[in-house]
């Protein structure tokens, strides 16, 4: 795809968010099954059907522009659902784990995050108003997990302080 204008740069952010959209509700259940706590693991389960409703946003973006969401892959996520798969294979005090667990949710969530505001910011200078409501509405859904999950994480059970090294 060549860039010969901000639609088309439009276009691409959009369809790397549906690339990555496509990844996070396969993602998203094979975190939530490594987690024992109840509240993470409904957020995350949620999270999940959030995203199947933010593609089918994109669907309907798409149908407005009168183009496909295919055509990019977005590596970004491809690494971050990599990393899922990598640390869910690690050995971990289930403590530690749920902790990663909830970082690795909050990356993805940045990620969408950015490609969302980015996403609104280019259909605002484009003057494709009916694109920027579905825009803004998966980026609030986006945000408001992601609020979730700092809180989680601020309210884990701290492991005990690193000691300090000793001069060698």
């Amino acid at each position: 795809m060549t860039l010969d204008s901000m639609r088309d740069l439009l276009v691409r952010e959009l369809r790397d968010l549906y690339s990555a959209g496509t990844m996070v509700p396969k993602a998203l259940p094979a975190l939530a099954s490594a987690v024992t706590t109840r509240p993470l693991r409904h957020l995350l389960v949620e999270y999940s059907h959030e995203a199947e409703a933010q593609l089918d946003r994109l669907e309907f973006i798409f149908a407005e522009l009168g183009s496909d969401p295919w055509g990019l892959r977005s590596r970004g996520m491809e690494g971050l659902v990599d990393e899922s798969v990598v640390l869910l294979t690690e050995h971990a005090d289930q403590a530690v784990r749920e902790a990663a667990i909830t970082a690795q949710a909050l990356r993805i969530g940045h990620f969408l995050m950015a490609g969302y505001q980015t996403a609104c910011r280019h259909a605002r200078t484009q003057w494709v108003d009916t694109l920027v409501e579905p825009l803004t509405v998966s980026l609030a859904e986006i945000q408001a997990t992601a609020a979730q999950l700092t809180t989680m994480v601020e309210h884990m059970t701290p492991s005990p302080p690193l000691e300090a090294a000793s001069p060698a």
